[in-house]
């Protein structure tokens, strides 16, 4: 999202968010490497992504995103475990 401010009349400034861009992820817990910036493995019977992330619409800023990159095996590890431990929350199935 850019946004342009006007300063006099001859003077223009353009405000650019950035967004990191990845070849592939690292989990933030073990250091494995996904295969790309999506996926963490892929093989004929299934795939793996996983997401935690935060999008904060913030008025003047645009939208702020946070998030950890987690690799299944943590996920479904320690993440969980972690949740489950600390504030009694059980992981939602579908």
């Amino acid at each position: 999202m850019s946004k342009t401010y006007k300063i006099q009349e001859e003077e223009t400034i353009v405000h650019v968010s950035k967004r990191q861009v990845l070849d592939s992820r690292i989990c933030d817990i073990c250091g494995e490497r996904a295969i790309d910036d999506v996926y963490w493995d892929i093989d004929v019977y299934q795939s793996n992504s996983t997401t935690v992330e935060l999008v904060n619409s913030v008025d003047d800023a645009g939208p702020l995103t946070y998030w950890f990159d987690i690799c299944p095996e943590c996920f479904l590890g320690k993440f969980t475990d972690m949740m489950r431990k600390e504030f009694g929350a059980e992981v939602n199935i579908e």
